[in-house]
């Protein structure tokens, strides 16, 4: 059988890969590029990715990989393709609600671990640079000063990782560039060898691509990654309906109430629109909460529709 690849974008496919313990070491090593510390993690344990509400008003948060370094750091890794206006706001929830867990163990408040929050995402979110690796703590706004070592955000944006062909070998020695290269090789045949090459030098990469080839190869593994893969193509037209839904009823209202209410109207009914697709697929009330941002009551009535 000809070989092939699970794109490593697809969440799903990320933590296959990533997150689950045939992974680890390759993992570790990705962690350690990314952080770039003097002192590198050592070794990882996986945890529960579900972070369950602590009252009914709460949802239960699903991330994508929850692991402890050796050093007590909690870590939440996620991959985001579609763009998300909110990413800020979710990166941050996302975060404190891991944050929040840890009291849960029984800890006191001096000895709470940090948390480290990473991105990887595929469209652009910083505006201020080009950067495609940033990093965020709180600062103290004059002086600079960090506020507490506890929060620590990474974001790596993809589309800002463009690497010409020419400039692979420098990227392949680059201790971050290579596990990026990884990330973007499943549709490019000739960086997939180059890849392959490398790796013969490289035991954590050819670990890492061992464990990719296995589970791409693999029948059952592949129809999970390609229904993933489906829904989220149908998520994005979901979007774009809701898109053009939303704008006609944007536009109606607008000649009504004035184009500032017609443009609100119009995100309303677009995100209406996205739910009732969402929902007629069969999607869970958790995901569409997630994707839409309408509460219980407005998909209550939506049903009622």
């Amino acid at each position: 059988m000809h070989k092939r690849y699970m794109n490593l974008m697809n969440d799903f496919a990320f933590k296959r890969v990533f997150g689950e313990p045939d992974g680890a070491r390759p993992f570790v090593a990705f962690l350690n590029a990314i952080l770039n510390r003097p002192d590198p993690i050592v070794s990882i344990v996986y945890e529960n990715p579900e972070i369950p509400p602590n009252s009914r008003l709460e949802k239960t948060i699903r991330l994508d990989i929850a692991a402890r370094s050796d050093k007590g750091e909690a870590f939440d890794v996620e991959v985001q393709v579609e763009p998300q206006s909110a990413i800020h706001k979710r990166t941050l929830l996302y975060w404190s609600r891991l944050f929040e867990k840890q009291s849960r163990r029984g800890r006191e408040y001096d000895i709470l671990p940090p948390c480290i929050a990473i991105q990887i995402l595929g469209f652009p979110v910083v505006q201020s640079t080009n950067a495609f690796h940033t990093r965020y703590h709180v600062r103290e706004d004059d002086k600079g000063f960090r506020f507490s070592d506890e929060l620590e955000i990474h974001l790596l944006e993809m589309t800002k990782f463009s690497v010409e062909p020419s400039d692979w070998e420098r990227s392949f020695r680059d201790p971050l560039g290579k596990w990026l290269l990884m990330l973007q090789a499943a549709d490019d045949e000739q960086l997939l060898r180059q890849l392959e090459v490398v790796a013969m030098e490289d035991p954590l990469l050819k670990e890492a691509m061992s464990v990719w080839e296995a589970a791409s190869m693999d029948d059952a593994t592949w129809k999970l990654y390609n229904d993933r893969d489906l829904r989220m193509r149908d998520f994005n037209q979901y979007r774009k309906d809701g898109m053009t839904e939303g704008m006609k009823e944007g536009m109606k209202e607008g000649m009504k109430e004035g184009m500032k209410e017609g443009m609100k109207e119009g995100e309303r009914a677009k995100a209406r629109a996205i739910a009732k697709a969402m929902l007629s697929e069969g999607e869970s009330w958790d995901r569409v909460q997630r994707f839409t941002g309408l509460d219980q009551q407005e998909l209550e009535a939506l049903l009622k529709e």
